[in-house]
């Protein structure tokens, strides 16, 4: 990839292909910062944890009709310090949702 070039981390689910398409998302747990609880979930849901910088893009409130609860999202652009495959393949790692 050329370095001036920027490209967007997607995925699909191996197990749940129903899901289609994602972006690195999840919860931050009970008692967590912001900051550690972005950089385990991308490297939970990529394997990738070496970013030269990482930016605030904003923030939303969701609500989840079906579930009758309300979520905060925020959203970052993290860079990546390294040339990443175009493709391959990771097994999720975490607990919660992502056990599995």
């Amino acid at each position: 990839m050329n370095k001036a070039q920027k490209e967007l981390l997607v995925f699909k689910h191996r197990d749940f292909p129903e899901a289609g398409i994602q972006v690195p998302a999840g919860t931050v747990e009970d008692g967590e910062v912001l900051m550690d609880a972005l950089l385990r979930e991308v490297e939970e849901e990529s394997g990738l944890s070496a970013f030269s910088a990482i930016q605030f893009l904003g923030e939303q409130t969701f609500i989840a009709t079906a579930k009758k609860e309300v979520h905060q999202r925020y959203f970052y652009h993290l860079t990546f310090e390294k040339d990443a495959p175009d493709t391959f393949q990771h097994i999720v790692t975490g607990t919660g949702e992502d056990e599995h």
